[in-house]
């Protein structure tokens, strides 16, 4: 079995690729061209009860791909006091003939990152936006940088305003996107953030919602548009229900993961959202949908076959020859 790095992961990707692999492997998915199974989640907590960690498991294959895709994400929110970043994680490459391992990615959490910062940039560019539209980050990690990163050169936008409890790690956050071009500052509340933004990104592990439909009331008349990222296991939840229910559009990347956890399943178990309203993310981009409603969400639970495509793209673009692949 063969194991590669991060570092020649990292060799092997770039954004446009990346975004096209996640694109396509989106649209793939709606269409019934990827089996894979419900996530397995476990979440940690500390003595006090206070989620502290989680662990994720997700899988996928399909007759378009030579291999199966076991992705394992954790993240451990108290590793930076040990100097350990938060994130970690690995891909499993199994040959779809004969289920032999024939890889393995020690990314320690790239490709989930890459991914979901692409899935992240794929659903803001189904909003209709102007040149001298924002980028609204809410939350202050890594997820937190890439998703501004990504999103920003996928729309071709520079003006990025950061929201987190942390006023250092906002800052901080701010001083990394300027140092890569972009035009980046921090506010103090989420109102402030969703007047200056055309889209908001959710980035936060929070338990309770962040934005609040009173958030929108008061600061705003254009539309606004939000990708809610980080409520990817039970009991996360990042927006106010009552957003969800004054949506016009809720987008999903795979109905039943996101009615059984992330944004939609805690407004679905308060009556407030139709299941039928829900379109399929990669529906959307099938019939290169384009948003302007007032209020519109994309909500990502992340797929087992973003992971397949992603993995897949680093096996091809790396050009490291596999053994017992069909």
């Amino acid at each position: 079995m063969k194991v590669i790095h991060r570092e020649e992961i990292i060799a092997a990707l770039s954004k446009d690729a990346v975004i096209e692999a996640v694109r396509d492997a989106f649209v793939a998915h709606s269409r019934g061209q990827f089996e894979s199974a419900m996530p397995m989640h476990m979440t940690y907590r500390d003595e006090a009860g206070n989620r502290s960690g989680d662990c994720h498991v997700k899988a996928a294959h399909s007759d378009h791909h030579p291999v199966i895709a076991i992705k394992t994400a954790i993240g451990f929110y108290k590793n930076p006091e040990r100097g350990l970043p938060v994130n970690n994680g690995l891909v499993l490459l199994l040959s779809r003939l004969t289920g032999e391992p024939v890889a393995l990615l020690l990314d320690e959490g790239l490709l989930t990152t890459y991914r979901t910062a692409a899935a992240g940039a794929i659903a803001a560019g189904l909003a209709s936006v102007a040149p001298d539209d924002g980028i609204g980050i809410i939350g202050t990690g890594d997820q937190a940088y890439h998703q501004a990163d990504w999103t920003a050169h996928y729309l071709g936008l520079t003006n990025v305003t950061v929201f987190g409890r942390s006023t250092d790690k906002a800052d901080a956050l701010v001083r990394r996107l300027r140092a890569n071009g972009l035009e980046a500052k921090r506010v103090d509340c989420v109102a402030d953030l969703c007047a200056a933004s055309r889209v908001v990104i959710t980035t936060t592990p929070a338990s309770d919602p962040v934005v609040l439909s009173s958030d929108l009331a008061a600061s705003r008349s254009a539309p606004i548009h939000f990708i809610a990222v980080g409520a990817d296991t039970h009991g996360k939840q990042e927006l106010d229900t009552d957003i969800l229910a004054k949506a016009a559009t809720i987008i999903v990347d795979d109905k039943d993961q996101c009615m059984d956890h992330g944004e939609v399943a805690a407004a679905h178990r308060t009556g407030v959202i139709d299941p039928d309203r829900l379109i399929s993310l990669g529906s959307a981009l099938a019939n290169d949908m384009k948003i302007a409603d007032d209020v519109s969400i994309v909500d990502l639970t992340g797929l087992g076959a973003q992971d397949l495509a992603i993995a897949s793209l680093v096996i091809r673009d790396g050009d490291f020859a596999l053994d017992s692949q069909d």
